[in-house]
């Protein structure tokens, strides 16, 4: 839970907040149109996104399962799906698969607290 009573202060007024839940009227997924300055409010795995949260959302969403998703995979879903959602309307370029897995991570340096634990780094 976020310890700062207004959260969304963090973001620019043009931001939209989204909160993805199962709720009456909440659109689907399947056919949801991401806002380009979405801010996805995710609710905890064993509970709700607070009502005042909620209140200051203006979009719902929810994933079509037909079983419960972890919080982890639920956050994936939303986003590939916008990714996927953005690259078919032009907004985002498809790319080769050996250049989108193209990611900088920062150079490999010292990792004392796995190095205690016996992990190699291989």
């Amino acid at each position: 839970m976020c310890p700062h009573g207004r959260p969304f202060d963090f973001f620019p007024n043009t931001a939209v907040p989204v909160a993805v839940e199962v709720r009456p009227n909440s659109e689907c997924l399947t056919i949801f149109e991401h806002p380009d300055e979405a801010v996805y409010v995710f609710g905890p795995e064993d509970g709700s996104i607070p009502r005042a949260w909620l209140s200051l959302c203006h979009r719902f969403v929810h994933i079509p399962s037909n079983h419960c998703l972890n919080l982890a995979t639920a956050v994936a879903v939303v986003l590939a799906h916008r990714q996927m959602s953005r690259q078919l309307a032009g907004k985002e370029p498809i790319l080769p698969l050996g250049e989108q897995l193209r990611e900088h991570r920062g150079p490999v340096g010292p990792t004392p607290a796995l190095e205690s634990m016996g992990w190699d780094g291989k």
